[in-house]
C-alpha cells in the first residue's frame, strides 16, 4: 500500500517491516474479528502503522486519538486498510500495547531494566 502524507509518500513495499500484529483468522469466514497490524520503517528513519481489517472495514487504532493531535475522522477513509505516522510515543505505545517482543523494542529505543 502507498499513501501521501504531508508531501511524503509512505509505500509497505519499499519500507522495512519491523514487527507485525494480528488478530483473528482472515481465511476463516467466521471470524468477525480479524485485523492486522504492521509497523514499518522508511529507509529515511520515520515509523508508520499500516492497519487492515477484515471485510473491507475501517481499520482504527484504538490510541490513535490520544498520539496523533492533528487526528481527524473526517480525513480518514471510510473503509479499507490505512497508514498513520507514529512518533516514539506512539511506537512504544503500539510496541507494548500489542505484546511485541522486548528485544525489537529495545532494537530502535533503549530501554532500562525495571
Amino acid at each position: 500500500m502507498k499513501k501521501v502524507i504531508g508531501g511524503k509518500i509512505y509505500n509497505t513495499e519499499t519500507a522495512e517491516k519491523i514487527a507485525s500484529w494480528q488478530t483473528g483468522d482472515k481465511n476463516n469466514a467466521d471470524t468477525e474479528e480479524w485485523c492486522v497490524e504492521t509497523l514499518f520503517q522508511t529507509k529515511s528513519g520515520q515509523f508508520f502503522l499500516h492497519g487492515e481489517m477484515l471485510k473491507d472495514e475501517m481499520w482504527l487504532w484504538p490510541y490513535e486519538r490520544e498520539i496523533n493531535y492533528d487526528y481527524d475522522m473526517n480525513k480518514r477513509p471510510k473503509r479499507g486498510p490505512d497508514i498513520i505516522l507514529l512518533d516514539k510515543q506512539g511506537i512504544l505505545l503500539w510496541l507494548q500495547d500489542r505484546k511485541i517482543n522486548p528485544d525489537c523494542i529495545a532494537e530502535f529505543f533503549p530501554l532500562e531494566e525495571g
